[in-house]
């Protein structure tokens, strides 16, 4: 019978975008960023365990929208309320592709 072995994986990390990471300040950022400055932001001032609920979705929208002003100012910038739609459906991605990714872990 063969010997199994198991697999070695280069990184392991239980995030769907990497570790925590500010946001950079001489670019637009990309949803990958946005995603890493919201765990950024969860891990440094809130407690709670998801990252959807309505503190963290304002602060993340003001300061992209003064990142995205400072960048460019001639650049159109969406309203609010869109921003914060946005923001939370990406939210709700992220969660759902992190709780697949702890499924597989578990039937492994």
């Amino acid at each position: 019978m063969p010997k199994i072995t198991k697999r070695r994986t280069r990184h392991k990390s239980s995030r769907y975008a990497g570790l925590p990471s500010e946001l950079p300040s001489s670019d637009l950022p990309t949803y990958r960023q946005v995603i890493q400055y919201a765990y950024y932001l969860e891990k440094n001032s809130y407690e709670k365990k998801t990252i959807i609920y309505n503190d963290l979705v304002t602060t993340l929208a003001q300061k992209l929208q003064s990142l995205w002003s400072s960048v460019n100012s001639r650049l159109p910038l969406i309203q609010e309320k869109s921003l914060n739609t946005k923001l939370r459906r990406l939210f709700s991605k992220v969660i759902a592709a992190e709780g697949k990714k702890k499924e597989k872990k578990s039937s492994i």
